[in-house]
């Protein structure tokens, strides 16, 4: 409300009423902007430049003139200028990037050298908490860093210190009971975007439902949050309706699997679906429901034939490995469950619905790298003896064919060991075929016949 307020009084300060209020109809993201360093030097240069009556008639016209890019630039002298270019030089940003500052977030150059300089010993200070080592031997690794937080959030130099930076990162200390150096860890995880958190607007809020979510109820259940958040700390940029959005859907999809299922209640040992993936893999919650999270579920099911038996449970099968739902559908999940099917692991029709009878693909074998791991394996032991199989005789198998388990989770080692073949030749087999082997173009040809690829 003080920031609403701040900038309603400088916008009846600078025009009419009806200007005013014209300018905040249409343009209403002008509430967000400091009155300091963005509104206040853009008004006042195009004042001085065009004079009080056509300012008045100018922002009648185009009530966008406050957020134009470089507007109000201008005015700063070049000793100014220089001192900050300087300081964002020092703390690790190239004349390039500098360069782009200027035209994307033209009010850093509006304001003191002195806050700049606060903010960015700030962020320097609390990286350097993050490392085992001295500061100087980590100097470049926290200037790279802070380089990075300022060109995507540029609005952090604009925050107090002492009002805003060190209140959010104690708060986030007391509220998730972490240490400086977990609080240094997110912050570089995210790239300075937790800092930009309200405590009251955001932070307390968003917080308080991930507890509930992931059911912490008392101090020594804490260590479930600090880790979901150590692992993805963007979750608390979440919206509430987006998370809960999120929440609903895996609520619902246990919900109807009961129904199908004909269970009154889940074990009361099983945490909820929503739960376990925001503290195994919460990466998924920043994912798009609609466009990702819907359509890699709907796909799973059919490749699982979660429809076919009622002992099936999808919510079981995600639990067990919810990092799948982070795979890309395109260019993982769709060409993995291809070669497990093209192999004979499992059978899969040509709407990717399980064929009764073959068997499943756990997600953590569909999560396994398919041109580091799946394609060598195979492809050497094709290498080492084939067969043709079917009418069209293109389709072939190793002569000794690797067991699921030892294709995709065993190490090379054990790989190679447990069907007596070469490791020195096997690895130097590998290294010179995938290259080859990441040529997409090749890959289907390779699937179906399982010769060579020729590059």
């Amino acid at each position: 409300m003080e920031q609403v307020e701040t900038v309603v009084e400088f916008l009846d300060s600078r025009v009419d009423l009806a200007t005013s209020c014209k300018i905040l109809q249409e343009n209403p993201r002008v509430l967000r902007k400091s009155v300091e360093s963005s509104l206040a030097p853009t008004a006042d240069f195009l004042l001085e430049l065009w004079g009080a009556s056509l300012f008045q008639i100018a922002m009648e016209q185009n009530p966008k003139l406050l957020l134009a890019r470089g507007v109000g630039y201008s005015q700063r002298t070049n000793q100014d200028d220089k001192q900050v270019i300087d300081a964002l030089n020092a703390a690790g940003l190239s004349s390039t990037a500098v360069q782009k500052l200027k035209r994307s977030a033209p009010y850093v150059f509006g304001i003191s050298i002195q806050k700049i300089q606060s903010v960015l010993t700030f962020l320097i200070e609390l990286l350097d908490s993050d490392s085992a080592s001295s500061r100087g031997s980590t100097l470049n690794k926290h200037q790279k860093t802070v380089a990075g937080i300022i060109s995507s959030h540029p609005y952090l130099l604009n925050l107090s210190v002492e009002k805003n930076l060190q209140p959010r990162v104690a708060f986030l200390q007391t509220a998730c009971q972490m240490n400086i150096t977990d609080v240094a860890k997110m912050v570089r995880a995210s790239k300075g975007t937790i800092l930009n958190l309200a405590i009251e607007e955001n932070l307390q809020p968003t917080l308080a439902y991930l507890k509930e979510t992931l059911a912490v109820e008392n101090t020594s259940q804490m260590d479930a949050l600090r880790k979901c958040l150590l692992l993805h700390p963007q979750v608390l940029t979440l919206s509430l309706s987006n998370l809960r959005r999120k929440v609903d859907y895996f609520s619902g999809l246990e919900e109807r699997e009961k129904r199908r299922r004909g269970l009154d209640q889940e074990s009361s040992n099983s945490s909820s679906l929503a739960s376990r993936i925001l503290r195994r893999c919460p990466t998924v919650y920043s994912l798009s429901l609609k466009d990702n999270i819907i359509p890699k579920v709907e796909i799973l099911s059919r490749a699982w034939g979660v429809e076919f038996e009622s002992t099936v449970s999808l919510s079981k099968l995600l639990r067990e490995f919810p990092n799948i739902l982070t795979s890309s559908l395109e260019g993982n999940i769709f060409p993995t469950l291809n070669f497990f099917n093209r192999t004979g692991y499992t059978r899969l029709t040509d709407d990717w619905e399980w064929v009764e009878g073959s068997a499943r693909i756990p997600g953590r074998y569909l999560g396994a790298s398919l041109y580091n791991r799946l394609l060598p394996r195979w492809h050497y032991c094709l290498s080492q003896g084939s067969e043709d199989q079917g009418v069209d005789g293109e389709s072939l198998i190793p002569t000794n064919p690797p067991s699921l388990n030892m294709l995709v989770l065993a190490n090379d080692a054990k790989f190679c060991e447990s069907l007596a073949l070469d490791l020195k030749n096997y690895v130097d087999f590998k290294e010179n075929a995938i290259p080859r082997l990441k040529f997409s173009s090749q890959f289907d040809t390779w699937v179906k016949t399982g010769r060579p690829i020729q590059v």
